[in-house]
């Protein structure tokens, strides 16, 4: 096994934990409840830290994988994945079909698992294998950038079309809309996030905690704040405020979260090991919470929605126990995979062992 980087682990486990509670908001309907009282000001600045979950694992993997070279040893690392993907896929479906009754036809989940409709959270399967197939190129542009400078101003110009242009085309002052820039190159954002995680590797770029902490607190209640104000008795997606991943506030919050976990160290060997284990079930985990979703959310809960104690319920209380069902059926999906794969390469490695002794004699 690899070293571990438990700063590293331990972002990606928050990062898990982030998708899980942004995903209660989306399956108690707090998007579209009216924004009214404290208690949704507070769940409104949980939402903005949670929002920040994808935006942490994408920069999780322009950290890790900054140095990755044009080669047969990269394209094959993504076979995994796709295999856990296929996996979950077929549950997924089996969910879909015999438990919450979906009319679903066999033909139309198989292509659902190509066009990545059959798991409703995949649309992060589906960006990542077009990031994946770039990182070599988009490492190839970043390494020949011979300065310090040359590289921020790559990330500002990212930031401008990507981010800047992109939230401010959201916005209205007085009745009129701010669409005054350019913002036609909005989706890709990932590529932003994965350079940034590039720089942050490059230059170790480190903060004081406190004052780390401090900078993050005062964003979450901006942004909620801004958001909030905005929306005042009506509900968030009437406005579509800030409700991208691509959104600068999120963006910004995101970078600082990042920065104040990732060169997180311990010696605890106990408290090591779990945030690997996790770490390790966190993409699976993401996929399969679907399933684990629709059964807490709406089979388990005989409440009624759209009521403040109604969202404080499933964002405190059923998030935990998401993500820890999440997090032990998606270790047991990948260790069957990983027993797959040993099994495959063993009978791989016999044949090629036969051959060879045929060819001998």
């Amino acid at each position: 096994m690899k070293k571990r980087v438990f700063g590293l682990d331990f972002i990606r486990v928050v990062a898990f934990y982030f998708v899980i509670l942004v995903h209660s908001f989306l399956n108690s309907s707090f998007n579209h409840a009216p924004l009214e009282g404290f208690s949704m000001f507070l769940l409104l600045m949980v939402r903005c830290v949670a929002f920040t979950g994808v935006l942490l694992f994408i920069m999780i993997t322009g950290y890790c994988k900054s140095n990755k070279e044009l080669s047969k040893e990269h394209f094959r690392s993504i076979i995994k994945i796709l295999v856990v993907y296929l996996v979950i896929s077929i549950i997924t479906f089996v969910f879909r079909k015999f438990y919450l009754h979906q009319d679903l036809s066999f033909y139309n989940s198989i292509i659902g698992i190509f066009n990545f409709t059959t798991i409703p959270y995949a649309w992060y399967v589906e960006m990542y294998i077009g990031l994946f197939l770039l990182i070599p190129f988009l490492n190839i542009v970043y390494h020949h950038l011979d300065t310090k400078e040359k590289k921020q101003l790559l990330i500002f110009i990212l930031l401008f079309i990507t981010s800047i242009s992109t939230t401010f085309s959201n916005l209205e002052i007085a009745g009129r809309s701010l669409d005054i820039l350019p913002n036609w190159w909005g989706n890709l954002y990932p590529i932003l996030l994965y350079y940034i995680g590039s720089y942050i590797r490059e230059y170790s770029i480190k903060l004081n905690k406190i004052i780390n902490f401090i900078i993050i607190i005062v964003l979450v209640f901006l942004q909620a704040f801004i958001m909030y104000y905005y929306c005042h008795g009506l509900a968030l997606y009437d406005r579509n405020i800030f409700v991208y991943e691509n959104n600068l506030p999120s963006i910004i919050l995101a970078v600082f979260i990042f920065l104040f976990c990732y060169d997180i160290k311990t010696h605890n060997k106990f408290l090591t090991k779990i945030m690997y284990l996790i770490s390790y079930a966190s993409f699976g985990g993401y996929l399969i919470s679907y399933c684990c979703d629709q059964f807490f959310y709406h089979h388990s809960i005989p409440l009624s929605p759209n009521q403040p104690y109604y969202f404080l319920i499933c964002t405190f209380g059923l998030t935990p126990i998401i993500f820890f069902s999440s997090t032990i059926l998606s270790y047991i999906i990948n260790k069957m995979v990983d027993i797959g794969t040993k099994i495959h390469h063993k009978i791989h490695n016999n044949h090629q062992l036969k051959v060879k002794n045929k060819e001998v004699y």
